[in-house]
């Protein structure tokens, strides 16, 4: 016999949360503070993108709008692509 909550509490726990990182980054000319994302799945991080931006805010709206729409992580790269041609995130 099957247990639906068995499924359920399965897809809950494979559900991907997006966090914003800071970073101590530097380059040949400074060194400078950036954000990246964090994908993670339990206390897992699966995959991360570095240096999106010096814009804290942005990048945790960013993360949380990814968790809020349940983003699968392979489209991340995608979505952040469109949020760094657009300049900032439009959303009201």
């Amino acid at each position: 016999m099957s247990d639906k909550r068995t499924t359920k509490n399965q897809a809950q726990e494979a559900r991907y949360r997006y966090v914003a990182v800071e970073e101590q980054l530097s380059n040949e000319e400074t060194s400078y503070v950036s954000y990246g994302i964090s994908v993670m799945c339990g206390d897992e991080e699966i995959a991360h993108v570095s240096d999106i931006s010096t814009n804290r805010a942005e990048i945790e709206r960013l993360a949380e709008l990814c968790t809020a729409e349940e983003l699968a992580p392979e489209h991340l790269g995608d979505v952040i692509e469109d949020f760094l041609v657009e300049g900032s995130l439009s959303l009201t």
